[in-house]
């Protein structure tokens, strides 16, 4: 059975800085070794190439990174003067853990607080020595910057993970064991993910030096595994990163990804021998047939083993040996087994080999492809590979076919005896994902966040994704906006585009590329400094003939629950609200209050339910007179039953026995409204609303109203006649109030779970809403829609969405707020038209800075793999003052200017008694 699934990968090695390049690298057959950089140390004055000379190197020659000094501080947030004093290890194991996360499709940020593990294998940091080599400039920062601890412990404090973190130095098998030792984790359930990393940068020469003294350096710059030629190791740097988690534990849709799984593992010791740093080839044998064991397999059924393979006239011929005895332990092995070595492309990667050869294997083994191994031309003549079951792969070979899965082995053994196997295999559980569907199924659009934490890295996002979407299908390219919806963390610095084909998302990316190389977008708000989120929801008069049928042929969601509130009408009030909304043909009928009430409250539920879908929940809301009954659902004041029961006996009441009327609105304040109805001599006239300062409802008769709009025409106060059947929240509807109560009495109303203003009183109401009476008064009273958000507004900055079928109160909030950073949107959008309007609605909310529900958004799509965060580096080196009594171990030839600027992010940490209390305090 499959143990251990290898989900996410993520590497920088030599000549290759992405895991993509590096299998380019690999399949090219190129090498990444090249003389040693200038940035490094003076090769010239170090280089000898006489064996063993005193204080020199026998090579000229390794396996570099291009760029150690840069490091992305303010994605992390971490000060100059900290990152300054960071082992580079640290920058970039941060950077690459990071990638590995993105590349598994889980966000970093949803690991918080989780029981994941970080286990990183590393046997050297050379940088210390730069930061205590001047002693009055070692800080702090020194020790949390330089202790081969903190390589683990630095990337569990920063991603805020609760397993155990640990580095392990076994020297050249440390990132090896550090996989076995996750492995083992993970089995016994002490984490539920693990993140494995292997570490090693070449920034001083004393090692060089030390592997020229020992006769272990290649003077010819190469690992030539098994070879001949085989002059010794030659070096190489690097950071690797593998995603580990329990096979039982992948979900369907993360299945296809899966590179492989890790079901076999061994590691031991050779105890005594003939040095220290001497391989034995009994203690290889013994772990490799462990590691069999271990897997349950027969040792005949490995097709491939990426060896240990340093190139060396002594240990690759004992490790030859050693392979040969265990993989012929059962006697049955029919062939050949391929062997190759990753050192011959990068060099000897020391406690970062391990990884490197597990990354090589499991990229093998999801492309079906074994790359060759370099520099193989003559066996060995110690090692009689005709007698031996072993072949070099000297050009790169499709995997063997054969009717089991495919097997490889793992090898990693340490300078100080510690060996490491491991047996990987093909995972064999994408038969049971689940059946591709595309997301555009319902939305019928393509939607692709993208966010950053700065404008140049939101650009470098863009472009990358734009050269991924050329030519994509649409289920490919729906599987790409999915992953990128839900797998991707949510930075401060956002975008969405969105195109109803691919073409047009294509389109829309290069705009927003255009448009953000020449403006820079808006940071968004810390989420826990986010305005308040209200829901003001419309009152009558907001409808439309066809209001609705785009969202209810787009949506799912909206669909359900218009469907629902239809049989619930049909039931309560002989009213079909599906059929008003999709087939009715006549305005006049939309108006009639019987159907135009029903109508709204079902559009603003079915609305507000499928923002809900995206996670889009109000935290306070407002309704303008029927608007108060979709509020009230929302708030769980009443069940959807509730609120079509007592809508339907509104609408009836009023029908039946209210008297009719007119209205008018007049663009004066509430005063000089008062004076124009006192004026008017009109007794049926009242104010029936106060949505602005400047913007009041009047109702009344039809010949008071009449009356009253021609003394404000003469005042030059514009007045505007509603096109309305009855002179609503005025005393002309006092007549349907005992008809309705009967229906209000028999409910029994909750209060509300989130903030509800009234715009009956203007104020947060609880209790009140509760008593029927409040409901039968709300049909008579004004509403008092600008108390009710000045109310709300007093609280907290407030991000306004308008729930309705047009545009009405978005007018009255933008008039209120005045405030040109306060935000105001509608879910309707004439230009763009109400499907996509609606998408625009999420688009303006996701940019602004809240956390979307992307999950809902099509899960059953599956995911694919996207490209990583392009960080955005600064050069960043903790200068000494060189001079001649400076250890050649310090010796650069060519120092950073970056300056060590105030620890303006994380400032020095202080130890008073103040601060350690609050630190006890504090919440664990």
């Amino acid at each position: 059975m499959p143990r251990i699934a290898i989900t996410g990968m993520s590497c920088r090695f030599p000549g290759a800085e992405s895991l993509d390049a590096y299998w380019d690298l690999l399949t090219e057959g190129r090498s990444g070794i090249s003389e040693v950089p200038a940035d490094r140390w003076d090769i010239n004055a170090l280089y000898d190439e006489k064996p063993k000379s005193p204080g020199k190197m026998a090579s000229r020659f390794g396996g570099f990174l291009r760029d150690v000094r840069g490091f992305d501080a303010k994605f992390f947030g971490i000060s100059d003067a900290e990152a300054n004093h960071m082992d580079p290890q640290q920058r970039i194991l941060l950077e690459e853990v990071w990638h590995a996360l993105e590349n598994a499709n889980i966000d970093p940020q949803t690991l918080s607080g989780s029981k994941t593990g970080v286990f990183v294998g590393a046997m050297a940091n050379d940088y210390v020595w730069q930061c205590v080599a001047d002693a009055a400039k070692i800080t702090p920062y020194t020790g949390s910057g330089n202790g081969l601890s903190m390589l683990a412990n630095r990337v569990s404090y920063q991603l805020n993970l609760r397993g155990i973190s640990t580095t392990i130095d076994t020297a050249c098998s440390s990132s090896l064991v550090a996989v076995s030792r996750a492995c083992q984790s993970l089995e016994s359930g002490e984490i539920d993910l693990a993140i494995v990393a292997g570490s090693n940068l070449i920034l001083a020469p004393g090692s060089n030096i030390f592997y020229s003294q020992a006769g272990l350096l290649s003077p010819s710059g190469q690992c030539r595994t098994f070879d001949k030629s085989a002059d010794g190791i030659t070096r190489g740097e690097g950071v690797g990163v593998v995603i580990l988690k329990r096979s039982s534990d992948v979900k369907p849709n993360e299945a296809p990804l899966v590179y492989a799984t890790v079901d076999g593992w061994a590691v031991n010791h050779g105890g005594r021998g003939n040095g220290v740093s001497a391989p034995n080839r009994g203690a290889q044998e013994e772990v490799i047939r462990a590691a069999h064991r271990s897997a349950k397999v027969a040792p005949s059924h490995i097709d491939y083993v990426e060896l240990h393979g340093t190139g060396t006239i002594v240990g690759d011929p004992i490790e030859a040996m050693a392979l040969d005895a265990a993989l012929q332990a059962d006697k049955l092995r029919d062939g050949q087994c391929l062997v190759g070595s990753v050192k011959s492309n990068i060099g000897h990667l020391e406690g970062a080999a391990g990884i490197a050869a597990l990354i090589k294997v499991a990229l093998s083994i999801k492309h079906n492809v074994i790359p060759r191994s370099l520099h193989y031309r003559t066996p060995n003549p110690f090692i009689n590979l005709d007698s031996l079951c072993l072949k070099v792969v000297e050009a790169s070979t499709p995997w063997p076919e054969r009717k089991t899965p495919r097997v490889a082995g793992v090898s990693s053994f340490g300078l100080g005896g510690t060996n490491c196997h491991l047996v990987v295999s093909k995972y064999l559980g994408s038969a049971n994902t689940l059946p591709a569907k595309n997301n555009t199924e319902n939305l019928n659009y393509f939607m692709l966040p993208l966010s950053a934490r700065s404008p140049a890295a939101l650009v470098e996002l863009a472009k990358a994704y734009r050269l991924k979407i050329d030519t994509p299908s649409e289920l490919e390219l729906s599987r790409f906006c999915v992953t990128a919806a839900c797998c991707k963390a949510s930075l401060e610095y956002r975008a969405l585009v969105i195109g109803k084909t691919p073409q047009a998302l294509s389109e829309d990316l290069d705009r927003l590329i255009a448009k953000y190389q020449t403006f820079k977008p808006t940071k968004v708000a810390k989420q826990f400094m986010l305005p308040r989120l209200a829901f003001a929801f419309s009152g009558q008069g907001s409808q439309w003939l066809g209001m609705g049928r785009a969202l209810y042929r787009r949506f799912e969601v909206f669909r359900e629950k218009i469907d629902v509130c239809d049989a619930l009408f049909q039931q309560h009030a002989n009213i079909s609200v599906q059929q008003l909304l999709l087939s009715c043909d006549s305005e006049e009928t939309i108006r009639e209050t019987a159907h135009t009430q029903p109508l709204i409250f079902s559009y603003q539920y079915a609305l507000a339910e499928q923002l809900a879908v995206f996670g889009i929940k109000p935290n306070v809301v407002v309704g303008h007179s029927i608007g108060e009954y979709a509020a009230a659902v929302v708030a769980g004041v009443m069940s959807i039953e509730q609120a079509v029961q007592l809508v339907s006996a509104r609408c009836t009441s009023i029908r039946d026995h209210a008297s009719t009327g007119s209205m008018v609105a007049v663009h004066c304040e509430e005063p000089a409204a008062n004076i124009l109805i006192e004026d008017s001599g009109g007794r049926s006239l009242a104010i029936a609303a106060v949505n602005s300062e400047h913007s009041v409802t009047i109702a009344g008769t039809d010949a008071d109203v009449n009356a009253i709009a021609v003394l404000a025409d003469e005042r030059n106060i514009k007045a505007v006649h509603l096109r309305v059947s009855h002179a609503f929240h005025s005393p002309l509807l006092d007549g349907a109030l005992p008809h309705f109560r009967e229906y209000a009495l028999k409910q029994c109303l909750k209060t509300p779970g989130i903030d509800f203003v009234s715009t009956v009183s203007g104020k947060m109401e609880e209790s009140q809403l509760t008593d029927a009476n409040y409901w039968v008064e709300q049909i008579v009273k004004p509403v008092r829609f600008l108390d009710a958000v000045r109310t709300i507004r007093e609280q907290s900055r407030t991000i306004w969405v308008e729930i309705g079928p047009r545009p009405v109160l978005s007018l009255f909030l933008n008039e209120i707020e005045k405030d040109p950073k306060s935000f105001v949107a509608s879910t309707y959008n004439a230009r763009l038209g109400e499907d996509y309007g609606f998408l625009e609605l999420i688009k303006r909310l996701y940019e602004y800075g809240m956390q979307i529900r992307w999950d809902r958004y099509s899960p059953d799509t599956g995911f694919t793999r996207l490209p990583t965060y392009p960080f955005q580096h600064e050069s960043y080196w903790h200068d000494i003052a060189i001079t001649e009594d400076t250890p050649a171990q310090v010796v650069s030839s060519e120092r950073s200017e970056a300056v060590a600027s105030p620890a303006s992010i994380n400032p020095l940490p202080r130890f008073d008694k103040a601060s350690i209390a609050r630190m006890n305090k504090a919440p664990h």
